[in-house]
């Protein structure tokens, strides 16, 4: 638990360091940037290429936006470079970048959940999904993965949430007040600049909490629903093989009831044919064999003649 504190704490400040060491550059930069269209374009193209993952830096190239063109003036900056950004890396992660995209969020849980919340809650869903805390690049190359958000709902949720930007804008023009002014800033204005930075950071990260959140327990909620739905279908299912199996050995029974034909009538049927279909008894076929000839020898006896046969 040591170490991991401790670990904690070095990765802070070094995040910390680098970026005060990067504000440091750019303030004196950013004096002579003031106003000039390259200078916004080259903030624009920062933020455009954040959005494409797996690039990181996008909460920076917001801050610099601020820290550039003011407050609120860099907010408009950021966000359309946000959204612009936000859709070229859509399009990107649905074709070139669909392997890479497969690689850095398939597996991940967070992102899992949140596409069963997308199936089912549509556009609302997607608007609190860009409001939470997550990678911006990696959540961009994540919704781009969900067949039912078309590229347009993806903009239109994207700006929704664009004022979520409105707390970077802020730091990053706050962070160039105390570049510029720092030196002859007094104590409490300078209490007072970085009590605001931190306090519109906690409200942002506060919102996008409480979204992520909800977000989850939706995504939650919709799979117990879905093994509810499961269980239901199952049983239901092996009910209905039941009753059809029940149905169909009733309906076998009753063709087993059917009346059978009678020996006798079995026997009729088969004396009509010409040709029987089994062999006669020797004795009976002798026996007649013998009643025959004597008749016949009867009749020559008395006509003198044997008697006529036909044949039908």
């Amino acid at each position: 638990m040591v170490v991991l504190v401790g670990v904690v704490g070095v990765v802070v400040t070094a995040a910390y360091a680098s970026h005060h060491f990067f504000f440091d550059w750019l303030a004196p930069r950013a004096r002579v940037w003031r106003g000039k269209g390259g200078a916004l374009a080259v903030v624009f193209l920062a933020v455009f290429l954040s959005a494409f993952p797996p690039l990181v830096g996008y909460s920076t190239a917001a801050t610099v936006a601020g820290f550039v063109a003011g407050f609120p003036a860099g907010w408009p900056l950021a966000a359309s470079a946000a959204v612009a950004g936000s859709l070229a890396a859509f399009f990107a992660s649905r074709s070139v970048l669909a392997a890479c995209v497969e690689r850095l969020v398939g597996k991940d849980t967070r992102f899992v959940a949140l596409a069963q919340v997308l199936r089912r809650d549509g556009l609302l869903c997607l608007t609190a999904i860009r409001f939470c805390p997550l990678p911006f690049s990696l959540s961009n190359g994540f919704l781009a993965t969900v067949p039912s958000v078309s590229p347009w709902a993806f903009a239109l949720a994207t700006a929704i949430s664009s004022p979520k930007l409105l707390v970077h804008v802020f730091i990053g023009s706050r962070l160039a007040l105390l570049a510029d002014e720092g030196d002859t800033m007094s104590s409490t204005d300078k209490a007072i600049n970085y009590l605001s930075m931190l306090l519109s950071a906690l409200i942002g990260l506060v919102v996008g909490l409480v979204v992520y959140r909800r977000t989850m327990a939706r995504a939650a909620q919709l799979a117990r629903e879905g093994l509810h739905h499961h269980h239901q279908h199952h049983h239901h299912h092996h009910h209905h093989h039941l009753s059809s199996s029940a149905a169909a050995a009733e309906v076998g029974y009753h063709d087993a009831d059917a009346p059978l034909l009678d020996p006798d009538d079995a026997a009729a049927v088969m004396l009509d044919d010409d040709l029987p279909l089994w062999p006669v008894d020797d004795a009976d076929a002798r026996h007649d064999d013998d009643d025959h000839h004597a008749k016949a020898t009867e009749q020559v006896g008395r006509t003198g003649h044997p008697p006529h046969e036909f044949s039908v």
